[in-house]
């Protein structure tokens, strides 16, 4: 995966994807030799100095956008756009990473099997999460939103598909801002924008529109609404640093068997009727070998 990952990247020659010199080995260990990006991902940027300010947050997924419409233009789709990969090189610009789990043509690319869920929950596109390997552009531009979504609230993502127009996840967002996430996060891959190109279009028209200081982080939902944000705030590291899911590698379980399986609850004392189960079939046993003409009838 890690040469499948370096030779992919070695295609893409754009100023927002990572730059790859070089995929070569030492001593059987296998390395890829990258453009060095000093200033961190913007996960990073979130833990160091919270929600990020709208203007500077769209300037960052516009270029994501453009780096992504490189990759679709030779079929190659991302499939784990996330602020934890998204890394800033020192000029400021933004730059995408980590192609380790990218389909490069669903019909000859199999890097997982069909109907295994692959990449980060949080930012995984409903069918993304049944089928990875059927995963298109239309999961990247779901994933590049719910990063967006990241970047304006400091507020985790999951689920964002669910939340309705009048959701509580969306106040405080601009609405210009609030209805194009709400499009491209749309459940139905049909229902969001076409491409990468056709989202930063409907972006950079909004971008004077949008102030400049961070938003308020969204407020915790009234009761009966879609999940508890306040939940979400509290788990939300967990969600962004967590590695990669690759569940086409979790070990399946056996096959059941056929013949029904009896539980049966082994811990502490047996109960009361178990007692008298036991006591009625040593009178049974007695009665039958003390009692000889019953005894008689039954050996015949």
């Amino acid at each position: 995966r890690l040469r499948r990952e370096g030779r992919l990247m070695a295609r893409l020659d754009h100023p927002n994807i990572l730059r790859i010199y070089d995929v070569t080995s030492s001593e059987n260990v296998d390395y890829i030799v990258m453009e060095l990006a000093e200033g961190g991902s913007l996960a990073d940027w979130l833990a160091l100095h919270g929600p990020m300010p709208p203007r500077l947050a769209v300037k960052y997924v516009l270029q994501i956008l453009d780096g992504l419409h490189a990759a679709h233009a030779i079929g190659i789709v991302h499939r784990d756009v996330k602020p934890a990969n998204i890394l800033l090189a020192n000029d400021g610009s933004a730059k995408l990473c980590d192609f380790g789990i990218a389909r490069v043509d669903r019909h000859t690319d199999r890097p997982t099997r069909d109907g295994t869920a692959m990449g980060s929950w949080a930012f995984m596109a409903p069918e993304q999460r049944i089928d990875a390997h059927s995963a298109g552009p239309e999961a990247d531009v779901y994933a590049t939103a719910c990063t967006l979504y990241n970047l304006l609230t400091g507020a985790t993502p999951v689920d964002l598909f669910m939340a309705a127009r009048t959701s509580p996840r969306w106040h405080g967002i601009p609405d210009p801002l609030a209805r194009i996430m709400r499009r491209a996060t749309n459940a139905r891959p049909s229902e969001r924008y076409a491409d990468a190109p056709t989202m930063a279009t409907s972006l950079r028209t909004c971008l004077n529109r949008i102030g400049t200081q961070p938003l308020r982080t969204p407020p915790p939902p009234r009761r009966g609404d879609e999940r508890p944000t306040a939940e979400w705030q509290q788990a939300n590291h967990a969600f962004e640093e967590a590695p990669t899911v690759d569940f086409s590698t979790v070990p399946q379980a056996p096959p059941a068997s056929t013949t029904p399986a009896l539980h049966l609850e082994t811990t502490g004392a047996p109960g009361r009727g178990y007692h008298w189960l036991i006591a009625a079939l040593l009178l049974v046993a007695f009665t039958i070998i003390a009692t000889p003409p019953l005894n008689s009838l039954l050996r015949v």
